[in-house]
């Protein structure tokens, strides 16, 4: 059994910090499992500040794989999902401290099939990613790429299974109607958005061909496609060298 708290959010990004730390004070657990956005500053500036006051150990899941993360002064061990991001935590953090790798792993093909209509013609590729992943970074543009491909290959299509909601707040179907607003009707219709989808595995059955979110890509949907047979496209990214 566990319980859950929430603490009410303050009005400063201090008063929440100090919310969160009197109450781990207060609790004071002999294990503390850090499971947050790399960019939470609120949950690690706290533990940094009572670090020597509590006496539970300190554990980092990196569930980002590769995406910078802070708080390496107060991890006591190190979980990572993949060698690749161990790999950058080791050179690029500068980490040194206990590390524990826990492999990826998916039951994706015991799942029921169920899913879209077929396309009845030509060739399929699949994205999968949150919609963060496909902003562009000034060297990748994953739209444009994407258009140029159909513009290639008339006889392609392509199905992106995304998120719904931007990180902003806005929906990401008006952000993708913004950016292939010139697109032809042709080749708007070769591109399939499905938001929120809870199984993909009908979708990858369908598709000829993975091809990675970018510039940002994910550790779980490479090792999904590779458990369906399907080739994965990968992107060169310079922005993480040691993918």
């Amino acid at each position: 059994d566990s319980n859950v708290i929430n603490l009410p959010a303050g009005e400063t990004y201090s008063e929440r910090i100090k919310m969160l730390a009197k109450k781990v004070i207060e609790i004071n657990p002999a294990h503390i499992v850090l499971l947050i956005n790399p960019q939470d500053v609120i949950a690690v500036t706290a533990l940094y500040h009572i670090k020597r006051a509590v006496k539970g150990k300190m554990i980092f899941i990196d569930h980002s794989d590769y995406s910078f993360w802070l708080g390496k002064p107060i991890v006591d061990t190190l979980v990572e999902y993949m060698p690749l991001g161990m790999a950058v935590s080791r050179k690029l953090r500068g980490y040194s401290g206990r590390t524990v790798l826990i492999p990826l792993t998916t039951d994706i093909i015991e799942k029921e099939k169920r899913g879209p209509e077929p396309v009845k013609t030509g060739t399929v590729s699949l994205s999968i990613g949150s919609c963060w992943k496909m902003s562009g970074d000034g060297e990748w543009d994953y739209f444009e790429s994407i258009g140029k491909m159909l513009d290639d290959n008339p006889a392609h299509t392509h199905m992106l299974l995304t998120t719904s909601k931007m990180p902003s707040g806005g929906l990401f179907d008006d952000h993708i109607k913004r950016l292939t607003g010139h697109w032809g009707e042709d080749k708007k219709s070769r591109v399939r958005v499905l938001y929120d989808i809870s199984d993909p595995l009908p979708y990858y059955r369908q598709a000829d061909f993975m091809i990675e979110t970018f510039p940002v890509a994910g550790g779980i949907v490479r090792l999904e496609a590779m458990a369906c047979m399907k080739p994965v496209v990968f992107i060169k990214n310079t922005r993480c060298p040691l993918l």
